[in-house]
């Protein structure tokens, strides 16, 4: 599914799902994940901003992502296909 600006894309619990961002204009999500839980995944990933910039794009500490997976029941199937 492609979803543009204004979109709203819903998928039930369990459904695999990712995003990429397709050209070079950032992206800004709303999720609302229910129930709740997976708040404190992302929370346990994240680091406060410091400020109103973006922060350094890098790839992710996958161990640690894994491992929070694991914590928080979140089950990370691999790459977006093309």
């Amino acid at each position: 599914t492609k979803a543009g600006p204004g979109t709203w894309v819903w998928g039930p619990r369990g459904t695999p799902h990712g995003f990429r961002v397709e050209g070079t204009e950032p992206a800004r999500i709303l999720l609302f994940a229910t129930p709740a839980g997976f708040e404190q995944f992302v929370v346990e990933l994240g680091e406060p901003a410091a400020d109103w910039s973006s922060p350094p794009s890098g790839p992710p500490d996958m161990e640690k992502v894994m491992a929070t997976s694991a914590k928080y029941h979140v089950d990370i199937l691999g790459p977006l296909p093309d």
